[in-house]
């Protein structure tokens, strides 16, 4: 009888310590887009949403786990592709570990989806497979 409750306290410890991921819904379909373009599979990262102090949209915090906080300001009034490039963005930095990068296109627009200010939409949508390209590395 003790080494049966020994053994689901065990499993017990080994389950509630295993890989979170603890995502607000709103981010779920972001994170699966990124999952699937980069065929990955995203684990032990929390994500949700906080007010951010002056013009900050998104952070990550190299928390353990690691914890990206998204303004819902900014995310209420954001088109999908704003979005989608803030939290791939974000995941660029709090899961593959990506610095910024700021050199641009001759057109003006950010190289990398990992420039450190914000990707208009017409810039996104002329250069996405770039970023993707910039970002997962095919």
């Amino acid at each position: 009888m003790k080494k049966m409750a020994l053994s689901a306290l065990t499993l017990l410890f080994a389950v509630s310590c295993g890989p979170s991921l603890h995502v607000d819904a709103e981010f779920l379909e972001y994170f699966h887009r990124f999952e699937h373009r980069g065929g990955y599979r995203i684990k032990n990262i929390h994500a949700g949403f906080e007010q951010l102090e002056g013009t900050t949209i998104g952070e990550c915090r190299y928390e353990e786990p690691p914890v990206i906080a998204i303004d819902p300001d900014y995310w209420n009034k954001a088109s999908d592709e704003k979005r989608e490039s803030l939290i791939f963005h974000e995941l660029g930095h709090c899961f593959l570990g990506l610095d910024h990068n700021d050199k641009v296109f001759g057109d003006g627009c950010a190289k990398s989806i990992m420039n450190s200010f914000e990707i208009s939409d017409e810039c996104y949508w002329l250069h996405r497979e770039e970023y993707m390209v910039d970002l997962f590395g095919f």
